[in-house]
């Protein structure tokens, strides 16, 4: 005879004000039967610290989960960090071989003519490896720092004169300041890269759940996504945030800096009230094929502001 495992009670965390050590905003935690706590208003949480505490029951929204999902939650941090580790990699991976490139071009150097070195200076380099070279850098220091960083930058003021060896070594220079810096821990994170990632962790979260059939806490799940998403983006072009912005203001000032759309915002709008209904416990506001629909958005939209 098969065993089939009961449902686990859990609970969503929508409001960890007093709480910032021991609980995480949006994170689904596990709760333990208690009559009498539940009886006072409280839950009995096993909280960051991997103990049971009791907190308010209003700082959660309520479901039962299968296990699997619970195993799943608490196995997120371990699998961001891996994949953090593994990005670091790659990234590492991918400076040393355009150092290595780099050093290469270098080896094309040659004397120019006493004609052309009045004009392009007496040493040249191979143009046409120099060139691919340098978008590749170009795209290392994008996809890493920003084309707004200063390697970004100074590199792409130096891609348009690499016919001259000099402007070709001071690009390689910026290359290797990069990743010195990198190496040594400096002005380097790699959070922008994994947050596409992490978001997609939830997201695929949130469709357990509503494959479970359990499609208000999957609300709270997927619109947590979406208003971390907002902040980071806040962030990303200098918006001034309150300690406690409300998802309505993000997306107002987003839209007015030209970030996105006003036909976005409003988009956006109708996610933000599918998600502070379910956050309340509003379950009639909304529907199952509406939190579909919420899914497909809020996944196409960081798809496209985070890859």
């Amino acid at each position: 005879m098969t065993e089939t495992k009961s449902p686990i009670k859990v609970a969503v965390c929508v409001n960890n004000a007093d709480f910032p050590a021991s609980l995480e905003l949006y994170k689904i935690y596990r709760v333990l039967p208690d009559d009498e706590a539940e009886a006072s208003g409280d839950l009995r949480v096993v909280d960051e610290s991997g103990e049971d505490y009791l907190y308010p029951a209003e700082y959660f929204v309520l479901a039962d989960l299968p296990e699997a999902l619970e195993i799943n939650n608490q196995d997120s941090k371990e699998r961001n960090v891996e994949k953090q580790t593994t990005l670091d990699k790659k990234i590492s991976s991918w400076f040393q071989e355009l150092l290595n490139s780099g050093e290469e071009v270098k080896q094309t150097r040659h004397v120019r003519s006493d004609v052309d070195a009045i004009e392009f200076g007496r040493y040249g380099i191979d143009y046409e490896l120099a060139h691919k070279w340098g978008t590749s850098c170009l795209s290392l220091f994008e996809r890493v720092y920003g084309s707004d960083s200063a390697y970004y930058e100074q590199f792409e003021t130096l891609f348009p004169k690499f016919w001259d060896y000099g402007r070709f070594l001071q690009a390689l220079g910026v290359l290797k300041a990069a990743l010195d810096d990198y190496m040594n821990g400096h002005l380097f994170d790699t959070r922008t890269l994994v947050e596409a990632e992490v978001f997609d962790d939830f997201l695929d979260q949130g469709r357990h759940l509503l494959d479970s059939g359990y499609y208000q806490p999957a609300a709270v799940v997927i619109g947590s996504v979406l208003e971390d998403g907002l902040r980071k983006l806040c962030t990303k072009h200098e918006i001034s945030l309150p300690t406690r912005p409300k998802l309505d203001t993000m997306n107002a000032d987003l839209a007015k800096r030209g970030v996105y759309s006003k036909l976005t915002q409003k988009r956006i709008t109708a996610l933000a009230d599918i998600r502070n209904n379910a956050a309340h416990g509003n379950w009639d506001a909304f529907t199952k094929a509406d939190v579909e629909e919420m899914l497909r958005s809020v996944r196409q939209f960081m798809e496209t502001h985070f890859t």
